[in-house]
């Protein structure tokens, strides 16, 4: 049988499978799953951010990506390849105790009810297939940040702009009056054309692939590790190789920061979308078709920062 018809059938299943667990998750187990909140001890953003700034913490940030990667080496995300590498290194870092790093895992598996109606029932529906396999693989005598922090906007009720704006001051704290070094991918431009990392001292980059950045996991840690300053602060958007890299700088006493999407969703929030949309300039896994809308970015600021490059 040909293999577009083959994969056009595995994706109608598919989505019958995810729509029936949805309807089980969001009706005749709803109680259920709801009694089951609450099981992991995760603090609230205030509470990290005031770790991150005054104890000097890192931030090692699990989501449903990282997790599922671990959960099923056959898994993978649009922009990372799994591999044996990958899902030990990963498992290492959830099962590490640090006392300089915190590590964070999504609120929503503890209570989703912060979020906007789409979202609580997609987080049910994932809590219904997946949560009693987390609970497995991750420690539950540890206290968590909030892996989501990050995501401030676009899954929250889009009119709750003030809201947004609130999360968003708070996590500013982090970087406010630090010199930055940022690692990201090559069309991730952190805070190129807003005034996002303005409240920062100074700002530095390393970028590296947007893709299968963990192929090239060793030549980045040993760049970041040359290059950081004593007075710097590592923020990294690099998906589940940040993951990992805050942990290995963390035993290095450099205090790192996995900021993940934060960029885009202060993006989003400027222009006041309902759904997530592509930005102009920079690379946005998260939409369908085109990840990267490819403008040529004039910016003799940006430029003068980016101190290395890893193809």
């Amino acid at each position: 049988m040909n293999k577009i018809i083959i994969n056009k059938i595995g994706q109608v299943g598919s989505k019958i499978r995810f729509k029936f667990n949805y309807l089980m998750a969001n009706t005749i187990m709803r109680k259920k799953i709801d009694s089951g909140n609450n099981y992991f001890n995760i603090m609230n953003d205030t509470e990290l951010v005031d770790k991150i700034v005054f104890e000097k913490k890192s931030f090692s940030r699990f989501g449903d990506g990282e997790l599922s990667l671990i959960l099923n080496k056959n898994f993978f995300i649009s922009y990372q390849d799994n591999s044996e590498d990958l899902n030990n290194r990963l498992r290492e870092v959830l099962e590490s105790k640090l006392d300089n790093m915190i590590l964070g895992i999504n609120l929503s598996f503890n209570d989703p009810s912060s979020y906007n109606r789409n979202v609580q029932r997609y987080c049910r529906t994932f809590n219904y297939l997946y949560r009693e396999k987390y609970k497995k693989i991750i420690p539950n005598d540890n206290i968590y940040g909030n892996s989501s922090i990050t995501r401030f906007y676009i899954d929250y009720e889009n009119k709750d702009i003030q809201g947004a704006k609130k999360r968003i001051e708070n996590i500013k704290r982090i970087w406010s009056n630090q010199n930055v070094l940022i690692v990201e991918g090559i069309h991730t431009r952190l805070g190129v054309g807003n005034d996002l990392f303005d409240n920062s001292k100074n700002i530095r980059r390393i970028l590296i692939p947007e893709t299968n950045a963990f192929n090239k996991y060793d030549e980045i840690l040993k760049c970041i590790i040359k290059n950081v300053n004593k007075d710097e602060m590592v923020l990294l958007a690099a998906g589940p190789t940040a993951t990992i890299l805050v942990y290995d700088l963390s035993k290095k006493n450099i205090q790192s920061i996995d900021v993940g999407h934060v960029d885009i969703e202060y993006e989003w929030m400027k222009l006041g979308v309902k759904k997530r949309t592509a930005i102009k300039g920079k690379y946005v896994n998260e939409i369908k078709g085109k990840k990267y809308n490819d403008v040529a970015i004039l910016d003799k600021k940006y430029e003068k920062q980016i101190i290395c490059r890893i193809n």
